[in-house]
């Protein structure tokens, strides 16, 4: 079993007193050497494949391929924005090391406009297809750099559409995603782009990208050109007949999702998907046209605009299509397999009873709608679709008293464990439905499981909502014991402390890393994790990763590290230095695949040491 930072101590405070007095005395560095030396992970090992978090012992120009570069010049005459870092070489998805500089962000304040669009990739600003996004919607289209900042729910609030790609890495890829998501349910609209799913070593994470919003799941990314086939029939594609990528995602679509054309790829993949409420899209190959041709920007005008129609010829128009639903009753108009509390989307409206099309989530025993849909005209591209009659079904409402309210009713779990909360006929990997939470126990939730009979109704304790099975398929879990199906699970987390927080040089501080195994319920559920520490020097420079590698952690289980390292008294450590370490769940085929949890879990820590002059 490998083992982080596996350096021994004296080694670790004679690579840093080595480093340090060289940049002190102004003598030239060789950048090339430092870094090697300083990976522990050697480029292209199997630790750095299975990290995938960062450009593992290629930093700051180490590729023969690409000029050398003044960094210390570099690191002197620029002066980045407060609160981001200075210019630093980062791995690209294009398989590039590019020098990633801040260049500013291109925001307009809120005005009496027709309307507002973010371009907010994790790649330097498209000023010409913003432009041209303009042109065909009439919007002020502005610019967000996503890899030197994450903007904000109350920034993103001031759109009505944001699009969104991966590159370099996002600031916060968690907490990015977390942002969109809270953005879509305030009702704006987010077009997700290519390498948002992670095909790529830099991609988008956080809610977001759970089967709650994003209308696909990652198959493969394709680094070779590909083109629209002219073939969509949906709004989406209204006035557009050609675009093409240099790099696409090929995608499998999620149930009660829809989408319209195919690339002209062996497979043809499919060109643009979306939920069924129009909300959330998923647009492969879209780079904002920096790696394509065509009309591009005609395409995200489209996806802004198109929107979903409401059911009103069913149901005295008391939904609308992409509402989200819990079933009433079990079989409900003899669906098999649906029992009471089921989770599905509203997809259209009927002439007829029963009236109103549900796509049931993570089940596959009806039809595509047959032919009936009504309002809007649409149909399914799987058989989750069953007719049901208006009472049979209830809107979908938060768990606020339970799991501090992570689930909705009716979403789709499956147990982290064999008889999680001692129930006999549950294991790891069965899927249940979310029913209710007890607000005066908030740390456990109650479940229907697939296909138990051995449980109870709820014992008459639930209440938020107020619900009462019509089976005995009920059974209270404790929070930790369940994750969402199709969606990212908490594996693992991390802790990284720094002391003391600030001295005068010459001093010494302590590394203390923590890396966590969440799971328990025996050997399945042992993790590899995968850590690295990354470092911006007082004076501005940085090395990432300054410490990088990944271990087994068995379930339940904590693996710690310590070591010291002294600031010695020069110019280059004084100021803030600043500590980062990076965690992620990398566990390898078969145990990241159901019935395991799926790997990907990640976890940041950041220390900041002030260093002053003696």
């Amino acid at each position: 079993m490998k083992r982080i930072w596996t350096r021994t101590l004296t080694t670790i405070l004679c690579m840093l007193i080595l480093v340090l007095p060289a940049m002190a005395a102004d003598t030239p560095v060789n950048y090339d050497e430092l870094n090697a030396a300083m990976n522990n992970v050697a480029p292209g090992s199997d630790a750095a494949t299975a990290a995938s978090i960062g450009p593992q012992g290629t930093n700051l120009g180490i590729r023969a391929d690409m000029a050398a570069i003044d960094y210390s010049t570099l690191l002197t005459s620029w002066q980045p924005a407060a609160g981001y870092e200075t210019p630093r070489m980062q791995m690209t998805n294009t398989g590039e090391e590019r020098l990633n500089v801040f260049q500013g962000h291109d925001l307009t304040t809120l005005g009496a406009l027709a309307g507002r669009i973010l371009y907010a990739p994790s790649e330097p600003d498209n000023p010409t297809f913003r432009s041209d996004v303009a042109a065909c919607s009439g919007a002020t289209v502005d610019y967000f750099d996503a890899s030197a900042g994450t903007p904000d729910v109350a920034l993103l609030s001031t759109y009505d559409c944001v699009l969104v790609w991966a590159d370099y890495p996002f600031a916060d890829q968690v907490l990015f995603g977390d942002n969109l998501a809270a953005f879509v349910d305030g009702g704006g609209k987010v077009i997700l782009g290519q390498w948002c799913l992670p095909t790529a070593g830099n991609y988008l994470s956080g809610a977001i990208m759970t089967a709650a919003y994003c209308p696909v799941t990652a198959t493969t990314a394709q680094f070779s050109t590909v083109s629209y086939n002219n073939d969509g029939t949906d709004c989406v594609h209204t006035g557009v007949s050609a675009y093409s990528s240099n790099y696409f995602d090929q995608t499998t679509l999620l149930g009660g999702a829809f989408s319209d054309g195919t690339f002209n790829d062996t497979a043809n993949s499919l060109a643009v998907a979306w939920r069924a409420d129009r909300k959330v899209y998923y647009s492969p190959g879209n780079t904002g046209n920096t790696y394509g041709t065509g009309q591009w920007a005609q395409l995200l005008c489209n996806m802004c605009s198109c929107a979903a129609g409401d059911v009103d010829c069913a149901c005295a128009g008391a939904f609308s299509s992409g509402d989200r639903v819990t079933a009433t009753l079990s079989s409900p108009q003899g669906a098999s397999g649906l029992s009471m509390g089921w989770g599905g989307t509203v997809i259209c409206g009927a002439i007829g009873f029963p009236p109103l099309l549900i796509s049931w989530d993570d089940w596959q025993n009806g039809h595509n709608g047959n032919g009936f849909c009504a309002c809007p005209v649409d149909s399914l591209p799987d058989n989750s679709g069953w007719f049901v009659d208006c009472t049979d079904v209830t809107p979908s409402v938060n768990v606020d008293c339970a799991c501090g309210g992570a689930y909705n009713t009716g979403d789709r779990v499956m147990a982290l464990m064999n008889n999680p909360a001692s129930q006999p006929d549950v294991f790891a990997g069965d899927h249940g439905t979310v029913i209710s939470g007890y607000s005066a126990i908030p740390t456990i939730i109650l479940i229907s499981w697939d296909g138990v009979t051995s449980g109870h109704n709820g014992n008459g304790i639930a209440d938020c909502p107020v619900t009462v099975l019509d089976n005995t398929s009920g059974w209270w879990v404790d929070c930790t014991e369940i994750a969402p199906v199709g969606g990212p699970v908490g594996t693992i987390t991390c802790d990284y402390t720094v002391t003391p927080a600030v001295g005068t040089v010459p001093f010494s501080v302590n590394h203390r890393v923590t890396l966590s195994n969440l799971l328990t319920g025996g050997a399945v559920y042992a993790r590899r994790v995968a850590g690295r520490i990354k470092v911006v020097l007082g004076g501005g420079t940085s090395y990432n990763p300054w410490r990088s590698g990944f271990t087994t952690i068995q379930p339940g289980a904590s693996y710690f590290m310590q070591f010291p390292i002294t600031f010695p008294a020069v110019p280059s450590v004084l100021g803030n230095n600043t500590f980062t370490l990076d965690a992620m769940d990398v566990t390898p085929t078969p145990y990241n695949q159901p019935p395991y949890p799926p790997s990907g879990t990640t976890c940041q820590k950041v220390n900041v040491v002030l260093a002053n002059a003696p």
